[in-house]
């Protein structure tokens, strides 16, 4: 079911759009490709993250819906300009787990033709 081998990486949709989903069970915050998101999304509020080499970024918070194989619902996220994934899902509560994707899982929320 992953896209790439061995890393938990599957397709899903956030914002009416087909997005690549990596569940990386090491993140602390949930993260979108700041270019699905738009500006009366965003919060005004930024939060601070601090990143594996030890850089910190401020980035926007947005809620947005989301429907993936590991959650379907509501999420608060942070914006980032050029993630590795469109979306990146951390150990939020009610998550499936990394290696547990709903197999039944079809698109619900996204555009077709996209």
């Amino acid at each position: 079911m992953y896209l790439v081998v061995n890393v938990p990486v599957v397709e899903g949709g956030a914002l009416g759009r087909h997005v690549l989903v990596l569940r990386d069970t090491g993140s602390t915050n949930v993260i979108i490709r700041r270019g699905l998101v738009t500006d009366d999304l965003l919060k005004r509020r930024m939060r601070k993250i601090s990143l594996v080499d030890g850089s910190v970024k401020h980035l926007p918070a947005a809620n947005i819906q989301m429907d993936t194989p590991y959650l379907v619902g509501e999420v608060t996220l942070l914006s980032m300009t050029n993630p590795t994934y469109d979306l990146v899902l951390d150990n939020l509560p009610g998550l499936r787990a990394q290696h547990n994707p709903d197999s039944c899982w079809v698109h619900r929320s996204c555009k077709t033709g996209k």
